[in-house]
């Protein structure tokens, strides 16, 4: 649980409010809105993709990314944190050959 809590403090502090509500950088509802740009490598295949969405309230926080992956991290009932790409879940023995990182 230790190398899921760091992993998922880690995310959080690469650039992700905490903030009632979802924002969709797909669907048109965002005008004159850039979605922000992520590197995201897996072990040695990294990829250059924008934020899909993003959902977040004090329990939870979910995104998804253009190119498939996806994150969902909820504080309570029970703190855990779950990635999947292309709606396959990944193993939390994998989670630390994954990183994913805004860009400036």
């Amino acid at each position: 649980m230790k190398k899921l809590s760091f992993f998922a403090a880690t995310f959080l502090s690469a650039g992700t409010t905490v903030s009632a509500g979802c924002e969709n950088y797909e669907d048109g509802s965002l005008p004159n809105t850039l979605a922000p740009q992520y590197h995201i490598c897996f072990d040695d295949v990294c990829d250059v993709t924008q934020l899909s969405y993003q959902c977040a309230n004090v329990y939870e926080i979910r995104q998804g990314f253009a190119n498939g992956w996806a994150t969902h991290y909820t504080l309570e009932p029970t703190e855990s944190f779950r990635v999947t790409w292309q709606g396959r879940p990944i193993a939390e023995e994998k989670l630390s050959r994954l990183t994913i990182e805004e860009i400036d």
